[in-house]
């Protein structure tokens, strides 16, 4: 295994800052669409500088920290392993993409370490590592060309304290496809270019760095060919009225109980039913500027229905 080359807090924040044009092993998940936080398109707007990604709160980074330390201590008792908590980087061969493991241990070990919450456990970790952990972890043994290796996720929350562990080794067919997909992907945005969005994977984070990136234009005008607008518009037509009506019926419904109900503060509905009417003071507040964006729909031919 390669040396891991020491950082501190400014050079792990300038590795992970907008336009810096370096690929962190925790992006490389979502250019295979496996993050939930960062598409394919957000992470290329981000890498070079035209959007960048939101950053994670300072408390959630703290107590990532500490927790991880607290996973690689359990990992070393329930192993045996010498495990050393490291703040390190491996850069690829011939790539701009670099990597940080959590923990090594011995000389060819690597760990990476996660905190989730007692809910996680059966949504995600029932069968293992989400795939977007394996692949942040292979990407791991593609930069440092370790042999072997551990994830491991400290269990937290609702009086829960655990550790799950998980034996790992380098796999060389995901290597290989991880190396191709950065290179190409990174050859992209090393040369300003954008990734087409992905409307199908209905990312908010594309959305948000489209926003950062372009201003609509009044003036100017796109043809979309694609049956799929079609179905689309019609679709969208389709929810607002459904939603206009359940709005209008939802208010005729609170308008009938406000005047049958006078100045009691419940009622009784039949046997099976009670409504409950309670008067809650808002504070006055001063809002901050924003902007919003607001759709108009016309069918222009009348016949989309």
């Amino acid at each position: 295994m390669r040396p891991l080359e020491p950082y501190s807090e400014a050079l792990f924040s300038a590795m992970h800052a907008p336009g810096t044009k370096m690929l962190t092993a925790s992006l490389v998940p979502g250019l295979f669409g496996e993050l939930p936080w960062a598409s394919r398109y957000a992470i290329a707007a981000h890498l070079t500088g035209q959007a960048p990604l939101p950053e994670p709160t300072h408390a959630r980074i703290r107590a990532g920290r500490y927790l991880e330390r607290a996973a690689l201590e359990l990992l070393a008792e329930e192993t045996g392993e010498p495990i050393e908590p490291v703040r390190g980087f491996a850069m690829a061969d011939e790539l701009p993409l670099l990597a940080s493991p959590d923990g090594v241990f011995g000389d060819n070990g690597i760990v990476e370490a996660k905190v989730i919450s007692p809910g996680k456990v059966k949504v995600e970790w029932s069968d293992g590592p989400p795939l977007r952990v394996m692949l942040q972890h292979q990407t791991q043994y593609l930069c440092t060309h370790a042999s072997c290796g551990y994830i491991c996720a400290l269990v937290v929350g609702d009086f829960h304290f655990e550790l799950l562990t998980f034996a790992t080794a380098p796999h060389p067919g995901a290597i290989t496809r991880i190396e191709r997909e950065v290179r190409s992907f990174m050859d992209d945005v090393t040369h300003g270019r954008l990734p087409d969005p992905e409307p199908e994977l209905d990312h908010d984070s594309t959305i948000k760095a489209l926003a950062q990136i372009f201003r609509p234009d009044p003036e100017k005008t796109v043809r979309l060919e694609d049956p799929a607008a079609t179905e689309k518009f019609v679709l969208w037509q389709q929810a607002t009225v459904a939603r206009r009506a359940a709005e209008e019926a939802e208010e005729a419904c609170r308008r009938w109980f406000q005047l049958m109900l006078g100045d009691a503060g419940k009622a009784l509905i039949g046997n099976s039913a009670e409504l409950t009417r309670r008067e809650i003071q808002i504070k006055a507040h001063t809002r901050k500027a924003s902007t919003s964006v607001r759709w108009q729909l016309h069918d222009l031919a009348g016949d989309l229905h």
